[in-house]
């Protein structure tokens, strides 16, 4: 399976040209259209740091429809989200419906941010047999409401006051049928399941580990 595309927590935007810069701006203008003030800066914001990581060679094999139209779909896919309850939306866009099309399934994913996202999805699409095209993978910190409904995306300096750090991942595999889109929501949700309780048993074994660690340096010390 090939992917790319793919991001990393922690890791640096990627370095612009000026012929990105140029397309970004354009996606940016579409992101805007038909919005006035706030509203058109928070989505401008948004697509700024929804493509930060994404390479250029990826970025120039779509047109800016496209990836306006991509940011816009997985905001929308966004808008309401509780913890602990993962969004997933498998489709092939339309578009008239959609505003923006592809010939692959794609694959919209809300979710807290884990670590082993991308290999637990990736072998998932890969037990199916469907090639991964792309992979976009921006972590967020996301302000919500108390009903989860997406207020807007912070700057990762900004305080955290009640924020958090979300996976919002962007998959393009092989079409598939409309059931077998089906299909893939449910396998997603059964892998970001069984990661979730994978994380829960690792971060206290890892600090378990590091106490056992501790003490046996502590022991071997007093014994020397």
């Amino acid at each position: 399976s090939r992917s790319v595309g793919y991001t990393w927590e922690g890791s640096m935007p990627v370095k612009r040209d000026l012929k990105t810069d140029a397309l970004l701006k354009q996606v940016s203008k579409l992101m805007r259209a038909g919005l006035k003030g706030g509203k058109a800066t928070t989505m401008v914001h948004y697509a700024d740091q929804y493509f930060a990581h994404m390479p250029p060679q990826d970025i120039h094999a779509r047109d800016a429809e496209t990836l306006a139209g991509i940011a816009k779909s997985h905001w929308q896919t966004a808008a309401v989200h509780r913890p602990g309850k993962p969004s997933v939306r498998a489709y092939r866009p339309d578009g008239k419906k959609d505003g923006w099309s592809s010939n692959h399934t794609i694959v919209e994913i809300v979710t807290e941010d884990m670590p082993f996202l991308v290999d637990s999805l990736s072998s998932e699409m890969n037990r199916r047999g469907l090639t991964v095209h792309l992979i976009v993978h921006p972590i967020l910190k996301v302000k919500r409401d108390s009903k989860g409904r997406l207020v807007r995306i912070m700057d990762a300096g900004e305080p955290e006051d009640g924020a958090r750090m979300e996976s919002w991942m962007h998959v393009e595999v092989d079409e598939e049928t409309p059931d077998g889109e089906r299909d893939i929501e449910q396998g997603v949700l059964k892998v970001l399941e069984d990661v979730r309780a994978s994380v829960e048993d690792w971060r206290p074994m890892r600090e378990r580990m590091g106490q056992v660690i501790d003490d046996f340096r502590q022991t071997a010390g007093a014994a020397a």
